[in-house]
């Protein structure tokens, strides 16, 4: 599976362009089953030869972050499972994200 299809690159916002928004959208989720660690992307773009993300990182260490799609093509789990995409991910506001993975961590 293609981590960033073309047409994913198309919909992000440029970095820097959802900055003091209080609740940015969330446009991509990646994720390791893995691990307990999940990629909330709000905005993306070129850098030299990659392509930097910039979001929210659930999971150690947690909080808002840059990465680089090269980073993510190149992470591990345990099992050597790679970062998948979450296809039935829809773009939705920040707190939403989170309200979810809120909710299903307390179900466990």
């Amino acid at each position: 599976m293609q981590l960033l299809p073309r047409r994913l690159r198309a919909l992000l916002p440029p970095l820097g362009s959802q900055q003091g928004h209080p609740n940015p959208m969330v446009h991509i989720r990646f994720f390791v089953p893995s691990l307990k660690q999940t990629w909330l992307v709000i905005e993306g773009g070129s850098s030299r030869d990659d392509f930097v993300f910039f979001g929210y990182i659930i999971g150690s260490p947690g909080g808002w972050r840059y990465v680089a799609l090269s980073e993510l093509e190149s992470e591990c789990g345990l099992l050597r499972q790679r970062v998948r995409r979450d296809l039935r991910f829809k773009s939705q506001p920040f707190r939403e994200v989170m309200r979810y993975h809120k909710t299903k961590k307390e179900q466990k």
